[in-house]
């Protein structure tokens, strides 16, 4: 197996490219666009709630506005009441407003993806797509979507659909992969200094990216992080590579536990999430035997993407298998990698800490990652 893969793959391209995919991943989270078109402008503040509903996140989304909740104070000068980012997971959104004084006259609402429209709302197609609130009064005369807020507030929520279809995402992520291998390919046949970086040290960034992203999606949380809390997570578990390093002195090894580890304990949180509504977290000493409960008395479905997650975790582990091993010498890595972990850990240390009595877990997993929330968790414990 592994003769065949060093005959028939370039290695060195291979890593560039699980690298630059994974930089793709880290900085690059699709989100749709929702644009409310004015035909005039209002003063006050307008709310747009996102939720998918097939996860119940409107249940707990009063705990979460980082999340689910972006909050505008529009000027009377907006033609169009922009916002880019709506999680693509989202099947179900809520305009609302607070102290608008003023009747509020809508041309259109678009929910888009990039240069897509996905979905468009008329006064001739509204009607029949909308419940709102008690005290809202809505007419389409004039060609135009007219409400009245009568009261402090009110809001419209359109109907529940999937507003980006699965084969969207994976026509996506797809031209992800073939833009990172045709990079990939320029910078092994073109750029000569690329041939003198470390590939051990590119595995070691890339595996923890992409077992974060597959772990996360998962969980479902990938797309409620922001790009910061990326970072944090990523560099958590970069660390938690390392120290796996440190332990068992063998790269492939270390890398297929970390995947492993990563991924797994993503599946199992979702079981368990699933199971009490609510993920591990530190002082969770009976998580396994939870675990084992959700075996026992829920219908556990496997998806095709925890089945893509663990596949992926064991090509990665081949390929590092098929990575030539770094002629520097061991003790280089052993002193200088207890010093990283320190120094960020350190770091870390005072990132994500919430108060232990005045918190929805579920929410601070799905606005945090699963990594810096425990991190954070651990610090209160």
């Amino acid at each position: 197996m592994m003769k065949f893969i060093k005959e028939k793959l370039n290695i060195r391209r291979a890593v560039w490219f699980l690298l630059i995919s994974a930089m793709f991943l880290l900085f690059y989270a699709p989100h749709l666009s929702f644009d409310v078109h004015m035909k005039k402008g209002i003063q006050g503040t307008v709310v747009v709630s996102n939720f998918n509903t097939d996860r119940g996140e409107e249940i707990f989304a009063n705990y979460n506005y980082n999340s689910h909740k972006t909050w505008l104070d529009a000027q009377p000068s907006w033609e169009v009441i922009h916002l880019s980012n709506i999680p693509i997971v989202t099947n179900s959104l809520r305009l609302g407003f607070n102290n608008v004084k003023t009747d509020i006259a809508i041309s259109k609402i678009d929910v888009s993806f990039g240069p897509f429209k996905l979905a468009e709302y008329t006064p001739e197609n509204i009607s029949n797509k909308i419940i709102a609130s008690q005290g809202m009064v809505i007419n389409t005369n004039d060609n135009t979507i007219n409400l009245t807020v009568n009261g402090v507030e009110g809001w419209l929520q359109l109907e529940t659909q999937e507003y980006l279809p699965k084969t969207a995402w994976v026509a996506v992520y797809l031209s992800i992969l073939v833009l990172s291998w045709i990079i990939a390919y320029l910078i092994d046949k073109k750029i000569t200094w690329a041939k003198h970086v470390p590939e051990n040290e590119m595995m070691l960034i890339a595996a923890p990216i992409w077992c974060f992203f597959m772990s996360e999606i998962c969980t479902g949380n990938y797309y409620y992080i922001n790009l910061m809390n990326r970072f944090y997570n990523v560099a958590i578990y970069i660390i938690l590579y390392k120290v796996i390093y440190l332990i068992f002195r063998r790269l492939p090894i270390s890398v297929l536990i970390s995947n492993l580890f990563v991924v797994i304990f993503g599946i199992v949180n979702m079981y368990v999430t699933q199971f009490r509504n609510r993920p591990i977290a530190p002082w969770d000493l009976t998580a396994i035997g939870t675990a084992a409960d959700v075996i026992s008395n829920y219908h556990v479905q496997i998806r095709y993407f925890m089945v893509i997650a663990i596949i992926i975790a064991i090509l990665i582990y081949l390929l590092m298998r098929a990575v030539p091993r770094d002629n520097t010498k061991i003790n280089v890595y052993y002193a200088t990698y207890p010093i990283l972990i320190i120094v960020v850990a350190l770091f870390l240390n005072s990132v994500g800490q919430y108060y232990l009595w005045d918190m929805n877990l579920l929410s601070i997993f799905q606005t945090d990652g699963t990594a810096l929330s425990f991190t954070g968790l651990v610090n209160q414990y």
